[in-house]
């Protein structure tokens, strides 16, 4: 039902002027940034129940909901961490630009998240556009192309110096992790010496907002050898 719903609503918002509160102009590709929510506890919920008030009738007339155009733009979250946006993938660069990335890989290889009738979310995922779209982002534009064409990034890592630790370390690898890959976390933690880690698949990314107490005590048990992983 989400999934129909999300291609009714599609079309109205490509063939109708739909703006959020704030004046924003309100697309497709807005909603697919709520998949950036999927990846912790309680959260699908969430967005299925904000689907289910996207449509009120207006006379003989369906229209979208100030529900739904607040619900999402609260979800979205930019007016109170732009900061998130425009440093989301310089973080991760090194030796070279980001170049914005993912608007890139997205339309090299997954075009088919431009067809609306079979709606699919991003994940955790920043595009230029936003900057042209969203308020809060705009003044942000220039400074974020500065960044995504910056080269001179340095190593984010040094594997020798890592591959000498020293230091007992003890961490918690979520097995489902949407936004953090459990291959690689687990390659990490093979690389290092005196690192455990706890692979479970009882958490997702929200581990310590949900379970803190639980996760912190089961590590500094593993740090001691007192549990095995």
């Amino acid at each position: 039902m989400d999934k129909a719903r999300l291609a009714e609503l599609s079309k109205h918002l490509l063939e109708n002027d739909v703006r959020f509160p704030n004046g924003d102009p309100l697309k497709p590709h807005m909603i697919q940034l709520l998949g950036l929510k999927f990846g912790f506890a309680h959260t699908a919920e969430e967005i299925h129940f904000l689907l289910e008030e996207a449509f009120v009738w207006a006379g003989d007339k369906k229209i979208v909901s100030h529900t739904f155009k607040v619900g999402l733009q609260s979800a979205l979250r930019f007016d109170t961490n732009p900061i998130f946006a425009i440093l989301h993938e310089a973080i991760y660069a090194q030796g070279s630009a980001s170049a914005w990335a993912c608007d890139a890989v997205q339309k090299e290889l997954y075009p088919h998240f431009d067809n609306y009738d079979d709606f699919l979310f991003y994940g955790e995922m920043v595009f230029p556009w936003m900057f042209d779209e969203i308020s809060e982002l705009k003044g942000m534009k220039e400074a974020a192309d500065i960044l995504a064409a910056c080269e001179d990034w340095p190593p984010l890592y040094d594997k020798e110096v890592l591959s000498r630790n020293t230091v007992p370390v003890a961490c918690a690898v979520y097995a489902n992790d949407m936004f953090v890959n459990a291959k690689f976390s687990l390659e990490t933690v093979a690389s290092v010496p005196h690192m455990k880690a706890w692979h479970t698949s009882e958490f997702e990314h929200c581990g310590l907002r949900v379970g803190g107490e639980r996760i912190f005590s089961r590590l500094i048990d593993l740090a001691r050898g007192e549990v095995e992983r």
